[in-house]
């Protein structure tokens, strides 16, 4: 998916670029703790490419999943909070985009390890996110300041395509991860 993005003022834009449900080969040692990524254990990625001159204050809210439902390709992109552009939401199912109009997500502040609900304004998206790992940072350089709140977890729920069929959406491993805050 690629999106040119425009701002109200002319000279602010973004270019993005998402392609998910990339395959991934490799390992990760934390500690003793050593994770395979291969084909074989469904393990995927996205790809964000962007390019921005954006302005002075800006909120966005961003949600990508990439792996494997129903033997084939699954992922989605929510994507929302700035710009005067058209939706950059979208389901990817074996190999098929399905644009969504306006999607979005809330959760707890307080508690951000409860469930985030995902939906949109058509009721083509019924998920929930089950964080297992919560991560949290700013910046305050006083002229540029950000911050930021980061879940990863596992899906549950389902969406319905641009053809009327509804995917279920039910993870096979996130019964077992352990919870961990960043």
């Amino acid at each position: 998916m690629v999106n040119a993005i425009p701002f109200r003022r002319a000279t602010r834009f973004v270019y993005a670029e998402k392609i998910n449900c990339m395959g991934s080969d490799g390992r990760v040692r934390i500690g003793s703790d050593e994770h395979r990524f291969s084909a074989e254990n469904h393990s995927h990625g996205c790809l964000d490419w962007s390019r921005a001159v954006f302005p002075y204050h800006v909120e966005w809210r961003w949600c990508t999943a990439s792996g494997v439902v129903g033997g084939v390709p699954f992922g989605l992109n929510i994507d929302y909070g700035f710009g005067t552009e058209s939706s950059k939401s979208m389901i990817f199912h074996d190999n098929v985009g399905h644009h969504l109009d306006k999607a979005r997500y809330t959760h707890d502040p307080a508690d951000p390890m409860r469930g985030w609900a995902f939906s949109d304004n058509e009721g083509r998206v019924e998920l929930t996110l089950r964080p297992v790992c919560i991560e949290r940072g700013s910046t305050n350089y006083v002229v540029l300041r950000t911050s930021l709140l980061k879940a990863y977890g596992f899906f549950t729920g389902r969406v319905r395509l641009d053809d009327g069929r509804w995917i279920e959406v039910r993870s096979r491993t996130g019964s077992s991860a352990r919870p961990r805050r960043w």
